[in-house]
């Protein structure tokens, strides 16, 4: 069993503190190397970190919000080309969270339910007769409502394809009867992008939140505050081989945008709570991405809404329940999103003070070059490594305690230190 002076001997040697030493080294190469690495990281501490990084001023994220209001008007025209009325704005948008929705083409179908009403299926996967008795059974729940007659009474011919399916009961007829309405001139519409921005670590004098607005100019201005739905795709990137709006491609299937209103806005030395339209600009043109997939499996972007027209046949007393009818409107057109984002930078000597702090500390980093250039590459690297390493012991078995490598007293004077 170890004696407490023997545990002493085993521990304390591998107890130690590095402190710094320091060698003058003579060499107009390594002076080179380090006065350059310093010279590269003051730059960089200056101009990246203060100057382009704005270390020198406190950040406030904007919070805000974007309205867009869409004003026109459009022809719906049907599949054999013949016009069916004039539709505005009110008819074919619908408001949605973040933006609104601007129908394109609308596929309409006026469809029945009730005790006596059925239809042929139209699913290829669940409503389709295949010769099996057993693939229409009465009750089941298919794609399009409930199949009514069991085995091969139940298939009827579709007059869509031709082929043979499932009677079913449900909404009656399928929507793959619907007939197709296209809106002409939904690429001229107007859109009203009407935006409000806040700051709100920043405060005026009297204690009002920084704030900023386009809607501070008497009339609406192109490209400014007002853009149409042709802008908003050729922003987006949806482009013909001229460069042009290439909006039939979105006018079939439909597509999600999203528009960003990104702001970095520099607001030092402003006395009033309104920041000026020119001090504080969002990136224009908007940054307009597109995010509908565009795969096989799903392309574009539809909304669907339903209008109950009326219910029929249920005289007073009667269990059975009424037939219903309902128009089903699928509509196809541009989803529009609008999202906020950025900064607002204002002076603040607090933050200055502490990035020159951070800064300095990258100073270290001169000295870490050029001793790792000493001790690895110059041609007496084994000289200095003997120069800035020494190492002393305050315990030595052998010797006792206050000296020594080199047998000198440690601590001033001649003895021991005890």
């Amino acid at each position: 069993m170890p004696t407490a002076r023997g545990w002493a001997d085993r521990c304390l040697p591998t107890l130690s503190y590095s402190s710094p030493r320091h060698v003058k080294v003579v060499s107009w190469r390594l002076t080179l190397v380090y006065w350059a690495a310093t010279a590269g990281i003051l730059v960089y501490v200056g101009v990246v970190m203060i100057y382009q990084g704005h270390g020198y001023q406190e950040v406030s994220t904007v919070i805000g919000s974007v309205d867009a209001k869409v004003k026109g008007q459009v022809l719906g025209r049907g599949g054999g080309g013949e016009v069916e009325r004039l539709w505005d704005s009110s008819d074919i948008t619908i408001p949605q969270a973040f933006g609104t929705f601007v129908g394109t083409r609308m596929s309409t179908i006026i469809q029945t339910q009730g005790p006596n009403v059925t239809c042929v299926g139209s699913d290829p996967k669940t409503e389709r007769c295949t010769g099996d008795p057993g693939v229409c059974q009465a009750g089941k729940l298919t794609w399009n409502g409930m199949m009514t007659t069991t085995g091969a009474a139940g298939c009827r011919k579709s007059d869509l394809d031709g082929e043979s399916y499932c009677e079913i009961r449900g909404w009656c007829q399928t929507d793959d009867h619907a007939q197709d309405l296209l809106f002409e001139g939904v690429e001229d519409m107007t859109v009203f992008v009407r935006t409000s921005a806040k700051f709100p670590r920043f405060r005026d004098a009297a204690g009002e939140v920084y704030h900023w607005t386009n809607t501070n100019r008497t009339e609406l201005q192109r490209g400014w505050n007002e853009y149409t739905m042709r802008d908003i795709v050729r922003m987006a990137g949806i482009v013909d081989a001229d460069g042009n709006a290439d909006f039939a491609q979105v006018a079939a299937e439909g597509a999600d945008l999203v528009v960003s209103l990104e702001f970095d806005c520099d607001l030092d030395g402003l006395r009033e709570a309104l920041v000026p339209v020119d001090r504080c600009l969002p990136k224009i043109p908007f940054p307009v991405y597109r995010i509908d997939p565009q795969t096989a499996l799903s392309n574009g972007y539809n909304v669907r809404r339903v209008q109950y027209l009326e219910a029929q046949g249920r005289a007073a007393g009667d269990p059975a329940p009424p037939t219903l009818t309902r128009q089903m409107d699928k509509l196809y057109g541009v989803r529009l999103r609008f999202q906020l984002a950025g900064t607002g930078r204002r002076f603040d000597m607090a933050s200055l003070v502490v990035h020159i702090g951070s800064g300095l500390a990258f100073l270290g980093l001169a000295s870490v070059i050029a001793d790792f250039l000493l001790l690895n590459v110059f041609p007496r690297k084994n000289d200095y490594a003997e120069l800035k390493y020494k190492t002393i012991s305050f315990y030595d078995a052998a010797r006792g305690l206050g000296r020594g490598i080199d047998d000198a007293p440690l601590l001033g004077g001649g003895g021991s230190n005890e």
